[in-house]
């Protein structure tokens, strides 16, 4: 009995003296992930806050591509000049021998248009905050030369690279929250590269906003 007393004693101090936030950090609410390759749909776009699309620059008009191939494996979103959005959205791996190409089941990748149309997967803030970026770029055709990609926040570029050569990988990592106002976009953008050539420029993209 006596025992029971001091445990229940000592809980009550805790409770009365010591500083206990409402909840744990890590019990926190964080902010919503949006994630470009796992939130794609093969039947609507634009998709919740994504949009695939077509522009003759970055940061240029933004145009929507309406075209979908109802693919069962490789399902693409196809644009101008053949640019387009391709995932694999079945449960297997899939080749794609005649272009040297091989997706994982659940990559992403896109790929520019043959006139120089640049490819965009746009991100629209359903609402105002801050938002963090996360983005890895990686060229998937064995057959590469090179391609070049841009995350840009409405017409602000927040970085640009271009890829050399088959599985040459880049990544940008937002340093600071990034303030958005509702409509505002996020855009991600692939074009043709300094070779000015098409061809084998299927970039994979796995790419993350948090919204705040």
């Amino acid at each position: 009995m006596n025992r029971c007393l001091c445990v229940l004693t000592c809980v009550v101090f805790l409770l009365v003296c010591c500083e206990i936030p409402e909840y744990p950090y890590f019990l926190k609410e964080s902010g919503k992930l949006y994630d470009v390759a796992r939130d794609f749909s093969s039947s609507k776009n634009p998709a919740g806050a994504w949009s695939y699309g077509n522009a003759a620059s970055p940061g240029g008009d933004f145009t929507l591509i309406t075209e979908n191939n109802g693919g069962t494996d490789l399902n693409s979103w196809t644009g101008a000049s053949g640019s387009a959005v391709t995932k694999n959205i079945s449960v297997s791996a899939v080749d794609d021998p005649g272009n040297s190409l091989h997706w994982e089941p659940g990559d992403l990748s896109f790929h520019p248009g043959s006139d120089g149309t640049y490819c965009v997967i746009r991100w629209t803030a359903p609402e105002s905050g801050t938002c963090e970026i996360t983005a890895i770029f990686e060229l998937i055709d064995q057959q590469a030369n090179n391609t070049d990609v841009h995350i840009l926040h409405e017409s602000h570029e927040l970085y640009t690279v271009e890829l050399q050569g088959y599985m040459d990988e880049q990544s940008y990592v937002s340093k600071s929250a990034i303030k958005v106002a509702r409509g505002e976009t996020i855009d991600f953008v692939l074009g043709y590269g300094s070779g000015m050539s098409y061809f084998e420029d299927s970039t994979k993209i796995d790419a993350q906003i948090t919204l705040n």
